[in-house]
């Protein structure tokens, strides 16, 4: 079993998503994101880690050049020695980098990758980005991330690449008139594709207040009903695992906005998320919740 300890390294990113979890807060300066790997380092050296097997990295953008000075990338290339020490010792079994994917420069992310290929660990690394059909993507930056995706599967063939993609009303829109199609998105760029609930983040008191911003972020039940019935027809991802948590770390190390907080048992949603945010997800015109649908369907297609 999977136990994934995951860390925010800092929120800094210059991606501006329409609908970012973290906007609102403000970004780190650099002695700041040293202080977070330092706290990091220490954390892999402690007892703490005898309770995980995988290793799990986010941002903000970590590989993003332009977000820090020298000083932080050398930080960041002695982390990844020490995971990859850390597998090679096999005290885990799994690294998992969180990046965005639109940057211009490969220059950090392959000298991260390359402490793993060079000791024949790259397979280890789980690659997590991102896809959404709106509010992701500005200018040409939808082809920048196809293009770095196609990169990675060339310069390391053997290393998977995990897309996460939230289903808002746009999304499930665009599959049902056919305008989008999960599984030749899957097959073109050779990724696996989980699906989130919209959630308002730490910026928004709840979703209601979002949606007067983002209209087409929350998915409407009854289009999501339909969307349930028009996936099981064309595709293969209406499946147990469709938004389940259980896809998500199982600790998480963020700063909440009063400082670095630890979030556990997020497979299982008990999280230690502040009351304001917890549960502000969903439909966008029902309390009902979106897992809760997909289990009724599930149980519904299985009775076949």
């Amino acid at each position: 079993m999977r136990k994934l300890v995951q860390f925010e390294l800092w929120k800094n990113c210059n991606n501006c998503c329409e609908f970012c979890f973290n906007n609102g807060f403000l970004r780190n300066n650099d002695e700041d994101k040293k202080h977070k790997i330092k706290s990091v380092l220490s954390f892999l050296d402690s007892d703490k880690m005898a309770d995980y097997n995988a290793v799990g990295l986010i941002g903000g953008e970590i590989f993003d050049r332009n977000l820090y000075n020298e000083d932080v990338l050398e930080y960041i290339l002695t982390l990844s020695d020490k995971l990859a020490e850390m597998l090679e010792a096999q005290q885990i079994k799994q690294v998992w980098l969180a990046t965005g994917l639109m940057f211009d420069s490969f220059a950090v992310i392959d000298s991260v990758l390359n402490k793993f290929d060079s000791r024949g660990l790259v397979k280890n690394i789980l690659i997590c980005t991102s896809y959404d059909t709106r509010g992701r993507f500005t200018g040409n930056k939808e082809n920048i991330w196809r293009n770095n995706v196609r990169l990675l599967h060339k310069r390391y063939p053997k290393m998977p690449i995990h897309v996460e993609t939230i289903v808002t009303q746009d999304f499930v829109e665009k599959v049902l008139n056919k305008s989008f199609n999960v599984d030749e998105f899957c097959n073109e760029l050779d990724v696996h594709i989980d699906f989130l609930e919209p959630n308002c983040g730490f910026h928004y008191p709840n979703k209601y207040e979002h949606l007067k911003f983002l209209p087409w972020f929350y998915p409407k039940r009854e289009s999501f009903l339909k969307f349930l019935q028009e996936c099981h027809r064309s595709s293969s991802i209406i499946n147990k695992d469709f938004l389940s948590s259980h896809t998500r770390s199982y600790t998480l190390y963020m700063d909440d906005g009063k400082g670095y907080s630890k979030f556990t048992n997020r497979a299982q949603k008990d999280t230690s998320l502040p009351c304001d945010i917890a549960n502000q997800n969903g439909y966008a015109d029902s309390e009902i919740e979106m897992r809760k649908d997909v289990e009724l369907f599930l149980e519904m297609i299985g009775n076949e």
